[in-house]
């Protein structure tokens, strides 16, 4: 199995899937495609990313001070 692929049956991935969509977390990369991007806006996710990110040291320090 690929990296980054779900586990499960099929109506278990789609399910899934469609959570995600429908909390905004990914989109599409085209309509009709089955490949996903992250979306990047203010969100549970982007708060989560952002917060790892500061933790192994990749923001920069201008970013790091307004948190």
């Amino acid at each position: 199995m690929k990296p980054g692929t779900i586990h499960g049956s099929d109506v278990a991935r789609s399910q899934l899937l469609r959570k995600m969509i429908e909390r905004k977390l990914i989109k599409p990369i085209a309509v009709g495609k089955r490949s996903y991007q992250i979306v990047m806006g203010i969100g549970a996710l982007s708060v989560f990313i952002l917060r790892q990110l500061d933790e192994l040291g990749f923001l920069p320090k201008i970013l790091k001070e307004d948190l």
